[in-house]
């Protein structure tokens, strides 16, 4: 891999570290990598692998993409999120911006609508909302 693009994306990694509050120590456990491996990415001593970058990406809730530099597309499940949010469903708003900013909430999300039925989400959501 290219240094400036190694360097990239151990930017774009401790940019993500710090934005969403996450030690790098934190990161490692979640990614199963030693604790001295973003230091050794950092240092240009070991390459970051394909497969490194879909576990940080995994870990921090992002594309491999964005990591690498190009702009954050959304996931599968915020694309649903936005969808429904925008055909009118008033309540759920917040937790569109929500899914945005947190897509392994999305994920969730999406998962109890696909279990539960959009008109019980919908439900809930009014709930929550009304709290």
């Amino acid at each position: 891999m290219d240094k400036n693009i190694q360097k990239k994306i151990v930017d774009r990694i401790e940019s993500l570290c710090a934005e969403k509050r996450i030690a790098k120590k934190e990161l490692a456990d979640r990614c199963d990598f030693s604790p001295t491996t973003f230091s050794t990415w950092k240092a240009f001593k070991r390459e970051i692998t394909d497969e490194s970058l879909k576990k940080i990406a995994d870990g921090l809730g992002v594309s491999v993409e964005y990591l690498k530099g190009e702009p954050e597309r959304l996931t599968e499940a915020q694309a649903q999120l936005a969808f429904v949010a925008s055909a009118g469903i008033r309540s759920l708003q917040k937790y569109l911006e929500k899914a945005i900013s947190d897509p392994a909430w999305a994920k969730d999300e999406w998962e109890r609508v696909q279990k539960h039925g959009m008109q019980q989400w919908q439900q809930d959501m009014e709930k929550e909302r009304l709290k």
